[in-house]
């Protein structure tokens, strides 16, 4: 696809004109379906938020989550079950759409690129990721919410507001725990005032149930929270992460942990992991302790790698200072959906700012192209093409099984993190060296 040809795309009317209608009538159809006829994790939430108001905020065994989201859930559980899907629903897709924007928005002002790019990469970052988000909007888009907090953080970042950037995190991290990974993101960065304001904000909200059931049952849900978490971290009977008498392991589970720990461990026959397919290949057969060892390990590594990437300042004198922060930010996104103990499909909704920074750049750049082509085709195969109406289920659930998912999402964010360094190249260009739509962004 050329940049011209792109770019005509993008100005031509009746493309958008169409573009939106279909994009309208499937987010009504999607609507309808999410709210009066799908049956999934939504009503848990509903039933959490239920315990939460009747005094009991861990009265489920399936409840997992930080105190405070059981306060978020009893608000959603105050309407009527439908009205309660409907209004959540209705946050989520505005929230995507904000989110979306504000991507633009911070994107653009760090390396500017053609007007009439911008609706071509949105729509490629939709069409990629259209599975996950469908999957998403069929729990009333509860991982949208998050992405929704995270990018009002990001936001609140670059304006220079700690203060709203401490509160969109620490919302974020009270609705899930791993967003608690923006805390050290923050430290790293000498975000002394965001990380204060953050770990205020969390304090704040973690104590802010005990004005509805007390200061004595707020002290136990933190202390049954903390308690559960750690038990289930230890006890697991494998590598692969799963929560020992709620959830078992399950090929569906596309957290880094798990996509690592399939290439250390064996899995017998009757085991809830062993597939018996010809395409079903087992590798390492370490013990249990050493099988996690490993995981952890390579977690590490993986993690101090990217930790030294992302060693400057996002104000930081430097080429790359304009373009770090929603590449940074975006790969951050990502790793708080994969270091999850559990990982499904929805979750990775958080990895659409990736996506888009991805697909901004392979349209818009030449530099690079041919990699970046390759990382975000590889996503797009592995998200729409490896699908169980396309190649059968049981073919699906052998793909499943080798997280080839979590491998995509690694390499999107790893592609994001190497293509500061080529924005900032090509925004040091000349102008008489950029291409015209590049010098056309540059003028605007």
């Amino acid at each position: 696809m050329s940049e011209r040809w792109l770019s005509r795309i993008g100005q031509n009317g009746h493309v958008r004109r169409a573009a939106w209608i279909v994009l309208a009538v499937a987010l009504l159809v999607e609507a309808y379906f999410a709210v009066f006829v799908r049956r999934n994790d939504f009503v848990c939430h509903y039933n959490f938020g239920r315990d939460f108001l009747a005094g009991n905020p861990y009265g489920h065994l399936g409840n997992i989550y930080p105190l405070a989201r059981a306060m978020f859930n009893g608000l959603l559980s105050l309407p009527n079950y439908y009205v309660s899907r409907a209004i959540c629903l209705a946050a989520a897709v505005a929230g995507l759409a904000w989110s979306l924007w504000t991507w633009r928005r911070v994107a653009q002002a760090g390396r500017p690129i053609a007007p009439s790019l911008q609706f071509p990469t949105v729509l490629v970052s939709l069409i990629i990721l259209a599975p996950l988000l469908i999957r998403d909007l069929d729990e009333c888009g509860l991982q949208l919410l998050l992405l929704t907090m995270l990018t009002a953080g990001m936001a609140a970042v670059h304006s220079g507001r700690p203060g709203w950037a401490g509160f969109w995190l620490a919302a974020a991290a009270s609705y899930k725990a791993n967003p608690i990974l923006f805390l050290p993101l923050l430290l790293w960065k000498r975000e002394w005032k965001a990380a204060g304001w953050m770990a205020a904000w969390i304090v704040l909200l973690g104590f802010l149930p005990a004005a509805y059931l007390g200061w004595d049952t707020t002290l136990a849900g933190h202390r049954h929270f903390l308690a559960h978490s750690i038990l289930r971290l230890r006890n697991t009977t494998d590598a692969h992460p799963s929560l020992p008498g709620t959830e078992l392991p399950k090929h569906d589970n596309e957290c880094l942990p798990a996509a690592i720990a399939r290439f250390v461990e064996t899995y017998p026959a009757g085991h809830p992991l062993y597939i018996d397919h010809p395409l079903f290949f087992q590798f390492g057969h370490l013990p249990l302790a050493q099988a996690k060892a490993v995981v952890t390990g390579a977690i590490l590594l993986l993690g101090a790698g990217i930790a030294w990437s992302m060693r400057r300042r996002w104000n930081a004198p430097s080429r790359e200072s304009g373009t770090s922060l929603p590449a940074e930010w975006a790969v951050a996104c990502v790793f708080c959906a994969l270091l999850s103990p559990l990982c499904w499909k929805q979750h990775l909704v958080l990895l659409l700012p990736c996506v888009y920074l991805l697909a901004r750049d392979l349209l818009a750049t030449p530099r690079g192209r041919l990699s970046r082509g390759i990382v975000v085709g590889a996503t797009a195969v592995v998200l729409l093409g490896m699908r169980r109406g396309l190649i059968g289920e049981e073919l699906a659930l052998v793909c499943m099984s080798y997280n080839f998912i979590t491998w995509a999402a690694v390499a999107a964010t790893l592609k994001v993190l190497a293509d500061r360094r080529v924005a900032a190249a090509v925004a040091e260009q000349p102008s008489s060296n950029r291409l015209p739509a590049q010098r056309l962004a540059k003028a605007a």
